[in-house]
């Protein structure tokens, strides 16, 4: 009797153990961490290779902004060059010493354009001499009066500049009439800015040590 009592708690334990094990839910498989680092790490190359890709980009618009402001620093040193030859050609033996002259601050205005081109950026305390070298041979080529010690507003600016654009700018507003013998910069407002003859001030964009990347162009 005990026997049978003693089977019969068994079989009714086991068949309490099985229905209890159906009963609880099935626990969930946890994440695979190797599977999850690969997707992380394929995450992170496609990042970078998308930084790679922005930053080739950006390089190439910066070269494709450098090459038209280069485009357009050429015309203006041709219609300079025309107007000297235009000078050398109409002048007289009374003017030899005149035309030499000009010549020889022809030829310094050339390199320091090609200096300038070929370095773009740079810190307007060194780019200040160049630029009033080209405005003095701007004057000198069409025969206004040469100025004199008119810089010093302009010199205390800690400003990183677009040689390049500026020198563009330059002859190109004396070409049009909006540059004449004074100096046409200026600080405002510990701000360089542009000066011209006719209209607004216009301010420079401020490079702060930047690469290559020419500023918008600048309005009145």
């Amino acid at each position: 009797m005990t026997a049978l009592v003693i089977g019969g708690a068994v079989a009714s334990l086991a068949v309490g153990c099985w229905w209890g094990s159906k009963s609880i839910p099935a626990k969930r498989k946890g994440p695979d961490l190797h599977i999850l680092q690969e997707r992380i790490m394929h995450a992170k190359n496609v990042t970078m290779r998308m930084e790679e890709l922005l930053h080739k980009e950006q390089k190439l618009a910066d070269e494709q902004e450098s090459y038209s402001a280069l485009v357009s620093l050429k015309e203006e040193t041709e219609w300079l060059l025309s107007l000297v030859e235009a000078q050398v050609l109409k002048g007289n033996s009374s003017d030899l010493e005149d035309i030499e002259s000009l010549l020889d601050a022809t030829g310094k205005t050339l390199r320091l354009v090609l200096d300038i081109g070929q370095r773009s950026t740079l810190h307007w305390t060194t780019l200040m001499p160049s630029l009033h070298h080209i405005h003095k041979t701007l004057c000198l080529v069409s025969k206004t009066p040469t100025p004199h010690n008119h810089i010093l507003d302009s010199k205390s600016v800690d400003f990183h500049v677009n040689g390049t654009m500026l020198v563009q700018l330059l002859i190109q507003e004396y070409r049009m009439g909006n540059v004449g013998s004074s100096w046409p910069f200026a600080t405002r407002n510990q701000t360089l800015h542009f000066m011209p003859l006719n209209g607004p001030a216009r301010p420079i964009l401020n490079y702060q040590g930047r690469s290559l990347s020419s500023p918008p162009p600048l309005s009145g």
